[in-house]
């Protein structure tokens, strides 16, 4: 997935505004850890610090469920790109590279997104200078709710690193 974004940004030399939401998140936080001097500016939102091991059996249920499951509150994502990314990321612990992210990040969590608020927090403490806001009356895809507030908070973050934001 990381290798992937880096393919995706071409390496033009300008460093790029990266958002991520829920497993995106992940990768986003992880790229900026691995390539520091790519990342303007990193917004996380539903962003966990480790993606668990599924056992064989998580992993069997995973592929019956309907395709339905996993498109209901994100549209664009499906069955297959999910378990995929499950597997790409599993196990990875982003709490011991927090230090290696540099860019100006703001973390950002639904009030309502119970199980990734304690992980908001943690992923403010370790990355330096980093800022949280929780958003009110919101869960786990806010930008799906709130998705003039989602795309407002991103664009002024962006543009307040000092590039606009494309």
């Amino acid at each position: 997935a990381v290798s992937g974004l880096a393919e995706l940004l071409g390496g033009d030399g300008r460093p790029a505004h990266l958002c991520g939401v829920s497993l995106g998140a992940r990768v986003a936080a992880r790229f900026a850890a691995e390539h520091p001097a790519a990342v303007a500016s990193l917004f996380l939102s539903g962003c966990g610090l480790d993606a668990p091991r599924r056992s064989g059996v998580e992993r069997r249920i995973m592929r019956m469920l309907p395709e339905s499951f996993f498109t209901r509150d994100s549209p664009g994502a499906g069955k297959a790109a999910t378990i995929q990314s499950n597997v790409a990321l599993a196990g990875t612990d982003l709490a011991g590279r927090l230090p290696d992210i540099t860019a100006r990040t703001l973390v950002v969590c639904g009030a309502d997104d119970k199980p990734y608020l304690e992980d908001a927090h943690k992923l403010t403490a370790g990355i330096t200078g980093a800022e949280l806001r929780i958003v009110p009356d919101a869960g786990h895809f806010w930008n799906r709710q709130h998705p003039e507030l989602f795309e407002r908070t991103f664009r002024e973050w962006a543009t307040a690193a000092g590039e606009p934001a494309e």
